[in-house]
């Protein structure tokens, strides 16, 4: 079932990013640390501390700094479209059941990480494969042997899909499921500043104030557990 979520997010994804607008779905994904620390609290009785929450607060300012004022200078809105965003908050509170729910295996039942994320990545495979065979055929064959089409999708495949989401299942066994979602505070900055270096897009202060909010609530919401775990490794 916790796998049903986690195939149910990027299905749900999927289609709202289609039908809304990409800083509309980065701005609904900023809420999901907040959904996490509230259901964590409530299905499984996992508590967040004072600091995590404002941690969470910290963080979330600077997520919409980075994100919406660029489009408030601009003099555009980033409503998106209600059905897509509607796609998107569904992808949102299922990405939140997958972590709680992860977080709960791990712990309650003793289910081990790599266990947890090659069975969510492999009923995610084979539901998309047989969607891709319903709703494109044969099509999606031929591209791969175009230039390095191929080697793209392996690549993707092994780091940007198994490693992440193995790592992701750590972070959720040593951590919390609340602060394994504070990941989607950092994509936002690593992903302008990636954008800056390969592809010379501009850093503007709102950025740089906006990535500083964020470090900081992360760090904030973390840093004593990571203290913790340093101290009693050593």
């Amino acid at each position: 079932p916790v796998s049903l979520f986690g195939a149910g997010n990027f299905l749900l994804f999927i289609f709202g990013i289609q039908k809304t607008t990409a800083n509309a779905t980065a701005i609904i994904y900023t809420i999901s640390p907040l959904l996490a620390a509230i259901l964590s609290h409530k299905a499984i009785a996992e508590r967040s501390s004072r600091a995590k929450w404002l941690g969470i607060l910290i963080g979330f300012i600077g997520v919409l700094l980075i994100l919406v004022l660029p489009l408030i200078e601009q003099g555009s809105v980033p409503s998106g479209d209600a059905f897509g965003n509607l796609l998107i908050f569904g992808a949102v509170f299922l990405w939140t059941f997958y972590n709680v729910g992860s977080r709960y295996l791990v712990i309650n039942k003793h289910y081990s990480s790599i266990t947890i994320a090659s069975t969510m990545i492999g009923f995610s495979f084979i539901l998309f494969l047989l969607l891709t065979l319903v709703t494109s055929g044969t099509r999606f064959v031929a591209p791969l042997a175009v230039g390095n089409n191929a080697l793209l999708l392996i690549f993707l495949a092994l780091f940007v899909t198994v490693l992440t989401f193995l790592l992701h299942q750590y972070v959720i066994k040593h951590t919390s499921a609340t602060t394994a979602v504070l990941t989607n505070y950092l994509i936002p900055v690593f992903a302008f500043g990636i954008d800056a270096i390969l592809l010379g897009e501009t850093v503007t202060g709102g950025f740089m104030v906006g990535s500083i909010f964020v470090f900081a609530g992360v760090f904030i919401a973390t840093g004593a557990n990571v203290f913790r775990q340093i101290r009693l490794r050593s």
